[in-house]
């Protein structure tokens, strides 16, 4: 059976109302509030960790060693990371089997 997003969506909701009623504040709820068709520009870590098929402890060496950007402050404890940001530093790692010279995002804002 072939099944909508917005059906998944709303089998999702039920089977997770309880976290949905009481916390309104997660990543998925925002998501959701979003039109289908308009993806999020700021992620969680999780979230990018995700977009790049990693985990979160490889994402978080990743910007700790320059490979990926450092997240934005959106306030005293948030933290987002910009996907066109993350887009632009998938850009730029190493192929395999290439013998080019490793770059960091370090590099990237240099050449800017």
């Amino acid at each position: 059976m072939l099944l909508t997003r917005t059906k998944l969506q709303d089998e999702f909701r039920s089977a997770h109302r309880e976290k949905w009623s009481s916390n309104r504040t997660t990543i998925m709820a925002r998501q959701i509030a979003l039109p289908p068709t308009l993806a999020p520009r700021l992620i969680g870590r999780e979230a990018a960790a995700a977009y790049l098929s990693v985990s979160p402890t490889i994402f978080e060496e990743m910007v700790k060693d320059g490979r990926m950007p450092r997240p934005k402050k959106l306030g005293e404890r948030r933290l987002a990371w910009d996907v066109r940001a993350i887009d632009l530093a998938v850009d730029v790692l190493p192929v395999q089997g290439d013998d080019t010279t490793e770059t960091t995002w370090g590099d990237v804002d240099n050449a800017t």
